[in-house]
């Protein structure tokens, strides 16, 4: 049986000395156990693969894979540090496109093309440090933090002061303001009409993009703001559904706050930022993914599969993958140089 292991994009973020370090000790780890460990079992993931890996979970639990394009769903996966859509496609392609903006899948006897991009630094813990750094050590309140709070934010290698306005508070028009200034919405991406956000391509009209499936932090926000039942696992929801929380969680003074919602995202940590998260997914979706605002979408931490509930993750596709990557005699072979 062979193990491998996969880093995201915490890893993504640090530098390339501890990167390597850290891997080459989680390699020794794993040898140590009765599994096959290839050369290449333990690695960090291109975040264009984590996509790719989690359109390929989905639509195999949705049992989308052999459907036609159009009857495929788009993936949206919110992580920590970076973002991921993918869906798949029908060309013809802009010819600026980056070399692996477009992915070739061959799954249930078909060939899907899927658009796949990873919007690295834009993951909930790390756009919280890019929208929070204008107003590190300035006067002036973030309008996103909610009445009464003061502190910092600390991610990776950075750290940063927070405060809110003292008369106002958070104003989510404001906050949202911000969200989309950073989010550099109108950077051009070489192709009219079809830029996200950051200058990328979107991806273009089309293709299996009907059906929109949203899964990880943007599912754990919805269940503990009230947007769905924290019992939920997999529900129908609206960009209203965000703004309409946002706007009751951003109008309460922290303390306040923190008595309601003390379980948001289960870390004390996270607790002063809600109203931001919030915005943000909303924002995210609404200007940066273009979903329509009048469409309902899908919020999903678990699949039913076969009369069981599995997560909605990128594991399942990465494993696929694994299957047809080596043969039976390349495995034998590492062993054998292992022993």
């Amino acid at each position: 049986t062979t193990v491998e292991l996969r880093a995201t994009a915490g890893l993504r973020m640090l530098e390339h000395s501890a990167v390597t370090a850290i891997l080459e000790e989680v390699h020794n780890i794993l040898q140590s156990y009765p599994f096959k460990v290839m050369d290449d079992a333990v690695s960090v993931m291109e975040g264009a693969d984590e996509g790719v890996f989690m359109w390929v979970s989905s639509n195999y639990y949705l049992g989308n894979i052999g459907k036609p394009t159009d009857e495929t769903a788009s993936v949206i996966d919110l992580g920590g540090g970076s973002v991921q859509r993918a869906f798949a496609v029908t060309g013809p392609f802009p010819e600026s496109l980056s070399e692996n903006a477009i992915r070739t899948i061959s799954a249930g006897g078909k060939a899907y093309d899927v658009y796949v991009h990873s919007y690295l630094g834009y993951g909930l813990k790390a756009s919280r440090m890019t929208f929070l750094k204008p107003f590190d050590n300035v006067e002036e309140g973030h309008p996103c933090m909610t009445k009464g709070y003061l502190g910092r934010y600390h991610y990776v290698d950075e750290n940063v002061s927070v405060k809110s306005d003292e008369e106002e508070g958070a104003d989510v028009e404001k906050c949202i303001g911000i969200i989309k200034n950073e989010m550099e919405l109108d950077e051009d991406c070489g192709v009219v009409d079809q830029c996200s956000f950051s200058g990328v391509w979107s991806g273009g009209t089309g293709g299996g993009q009907n059906e929109n499936y949203v899964s990880s932090y943007i599912v754990d926000i919805a269940r503990d703001v009230g947007v769905i039942p924290r019992s939920s696992t997999k529900s129908s929801v609206t960009l209203d559904d965000f703004k309409q929380a946002a706007e009751k969680v951003c109008a309460m003074e922290f303390e306040s706050m923190a008595a309601t919602y003390g379980h948001y995202l289960n870390n004390d940590s996270d607790l002063p930022f809600m109203c931001m998260d919030v915005l943000y997914s909303y924002t995210l979706l609404k200007d940066g993914f273009s979903l329509d605002e009048g469409k309902a979408f899908t919020v999903v931490k678990q699949f039913d599969y076969r009369g069981k509930k599995v997560e909605a993750a990128w594991p399942l596709g990465a494993a696929i993958n694994t299957l047809g990557k080596f043969t039976a005699d390349e495995v034998k072979q590492q062993e054998n140089a292992f022993e």
